[in-house]
């Protein structure tokens, strides 16, 4: 639920915005994606245990606050720059 919140809020973001801003946030967010719990918790439910129950955390798109949601898009200290060719 929430990678659909924060991907939603994204969209918002990103409208009117030039290609490199939105893809400078995009890497923002993949960071911070793979710090939490729940890209690693739907990998184990798909592909290691195949269960298909994840626990995501939260559970349920009511318990999203816009804290959770606006760490998403706090500044990770990394930069697409060191990748530039």
């Amino acid at each position: 639920p929430l990678s659909v919140v924060v991907s939603l809020e994204h969209l918002r973001r990103s409208r009117g915005q030039d290609f490199d801003t939105v893809l400078a946030r995009d890497y923002v967010l993949a960071q911070h994606f793979l710090k939490e719990h729940d890209f690693y918790e739907g990998v184990r439910a798909a592909v290691i245990d195949k269960d298909k129950q994840p626990q995501w955390d939260p559970a349920k798109l009511e318990d999203i606050t816009e804290k959770d949601i606006a760490r998403y898009f706090s500044a990770t200290g990394g930069t697409l720059e060191a990748f530039a060719i």
